[in-house]
């Protein structure tokens, strides 16, 4: 909105926020907003609205995504080499909706994944993962407007596919 500011600014106009703010504003608080554009003369005289929109400011992050479930129980030993999880998150109103999640399997217990998105599903399965190790799940979500919210460490999972040896 700078530019609309900078154009009636450089006209000898002003701008301002009607509805929730009175006034001139370069910031706002999330939520709904109206903005009304009138013309005003030097003498004074404002028009009818020329233009009337609505706009969502929305500069918080997507809560931590929340465990829904695996097919493998936390410090548990599986023999099941890949494991499957899901888990669910939100976008606090008026967010900008969930957009995609990254995520990485590991053996590290806290680790944040990288910004780029694995898609909009929210499950995923691993590839066959090393035996006698502790596995861990990390996902954090990115809403509409590429805002990361913050990460969910889940885990440890144990794997144990060997076979026991021994003699009689």
């Amino acid at each position: 909105w700078s530019s609309i500011y900078d154009v009636l600014t450089s006209l000898g106009g002003s701008w301002s926020w009607l509805g929730n703010v009175l006034g001139t504003s370069t910031s706002l608080t999330d939520g709904e907003w109206k903005l009304q554009l009138k013309a005003e003369d030097n003498a004074g005289n404002e028009s009818e609205d020329v233009s009337s929109s609505t706009l969502t400011v929305d500069t918080t992050a997507p809560n931590t995504p929340t465990f829904v479930s695996s097919s493998h129980t936390k410090e548990v030993w599986n023999s099941d080499r890949s494991i499957n999880i899901s888990w669910t998150a939100t976008d606090p109103t008026p967010g900008s909706g969930i957009a995609g999640y990254s995520y990485i399997w590991n053996t590290t217990a806290s680790f944040t994944p990288d910004t780029t998105s694995e898609g909009s599903g929210t499950s995923t399965t691993s590839t066959n993962r090393p035996t006698s190790q502790s596995i861990y799940f990390h996902v954090r979500a990115v809403d509409g407007l590429d805002q990361w919210g913050d990460t969910l460490d889940y885990g440890p999972f144990w794997i144990d596919a060997n076979n026991p040896t021994g003699s009689w």
